[in-house]
């Protein structure tokens, strides 16, 4: 499949996903920041250009910024040229936003 369409496919998913749906449960929401975190990562594993995914960013929607952050660090990682890599890095990238989202929510909610 060609790179660029695989990018368009891959974000345009994200983009029609409720990924910042109002929502009283910090897991969903958290849930939802890891998958964009994860695809983010994934086009960086498979050596999408930074340019290319950065314009993919642009798109109006309100993950825009976020998105861009993201981006940003998942381009001071290494791409690594092994699939067992790859999916190590992308599963950790997902790991660390899920965690850093759900602590950056529960301290909100202790007294």
């Amino acid at each position: 499949m060609n790179r660029s369409i695989l990018l368009t496919l891959l974000f345009t998913g994200l983009a029609a996903s409720p990924v910042l749906a109002q929502t009283n449960s910090a897991h969903q929401a958290c849930k939802d920041i890891s998958h964009l975190a994860k695809e983010l990562m994934k086009l960086r594993q498979v050596g999408a250009p930074m340019s290319q995914v950065m314009e993919l960013t642009s798109s109006g929607s309100s993950i825009d910024e976020m998105s861009k952050l993201f981006v940003q660090r998942a381009y001071r990682l290494p791409q690594y040229s092994t699939e067992q890599s790859r999916e190590r890095a992308v599963r950790e990238f997902e790991n660390e936003a899920y965690r850093e989202c759900y602590e950056a929510n529960s301290k909100g909610t202790r007294g």
